[in-house]
């Protein structure tokens, strides 16, 4: 969920003058889905000092430790202060070992004489039109970088997927990081991801293949890479192809860019048949 926080659906707030309420629901916060089951009420009492400023959070305690009946990592609180509304404890509790306390807040009101005064909602909502938006751009790239374009394919590779996931569970007992190492060193090279830049003024004209070309040096590609356009390479270049050499690459087109151009490439190690591996 890249972090996120924010209502997916439900948990609609209510109050009265000495009660908050947060009925059932389903919200994110930092990415961790939970669920308001048979709703919630907190209880607010009237203050007889000045006016008290309030927030409603939902809190994540991760130094705390859950059990099979009772969920202790998350809680609701009201946080106060006399003079200002309270600053939120957000540490970064999505990375090992760096935060324990986040504080997701739902409402900020103040008490008075009289009970609960200027409450106002405070949730924030998922889009999850955007996300999804985003996850099928990444298949999408995914697939055109491995050039799946049928569901047997799709099928054939959930397979390998679920297949690598129960070996890699097989190992997870004894010495785990050498059974790692040695599984994924036994597994094809990933596919390396990137987005390049090409200067107007570095294209060359090859005159007998009346194309431009750009090349690029790279030692780390070999005779067993392979670099692929993907993406809207094809778009950016009229019929724009990639060349793949030890020690460097090209990008090739019939028509030169008058402007610079970013192009998005995927470098893959390949095994060649019929040659020195």
């Amino acid at each position: 969920m890249d972090k996120n926080s924010g209502v997916v659906t439900g948990c609609e707030l209510s109050h009265t003058a000495d009660t908050i309420s947060i009925d059932d629901g389903y919200f994110c916060v930092r990415g961790r889905f939970l669920q308001e089951e048979g709703g919630s009420t907190i209880n607010i009492e009237a203050t007889t000092q000045n006016d008290i400023y309030c927030k409603v959070v939902c809190e994540i305690d991760l130094s705390q430790e859950n059990t099979t009946s009772e969920l202790k990592q998350v809680s609701y609180k009201v946080l106060s202060s006399s003079n200002s509304y309270p600053v939120l404890q957000q540490e970064d509790i999505t990375a090992v070992g760096q935060g324990e306390i986040y504080q997701f807040e739902l409402a900020r009101f103040k008490v008075t004489e009289y009970g609960i005064e200027d409450f106002e909602d405070k949730r924030t909502y998922l889009d999850f039109n955007s996300i999804y938006s985003e996850i099928r751009r990444n298949i999408d790239a995914f697939l055109q970088r491995t050039n799946i374009t049928t569901k047997e394919q799709i099928d054939a590779l959930i397979s390998d997927l679920k297949i690598y996931c129960d070996t890699a569970k097989e190992v997870l007992d004894g010495d785990v990081v050498m059974n790692l190492i040695n599984l994924i060193s036994n597994k094809a090279d990933p596919i390396i991801s990137k987005t390049i830049t090409l200067q107007a003024s570095n294209w060359v004209l090859n005159k007998e293949t009346e194309k431009y070309e750009y090349t690029i040096e790279d030692s780390g590609i070999t005779e067993n890479h392979q670099v692929k356009g993907y993406g809207d390479f094809e778009t950016k270049l009229v019929d724009g192809y990639t060349e793949t050499y030890n020690g460097s690459f090209k990008i090739i087109t019939t028509q030169l860019p008058e402007e610079e151009v970013s192009l998005d490439i995927t470098i893959e190690k390949t095994v060649r048949k019929g040659g020195t591996q």
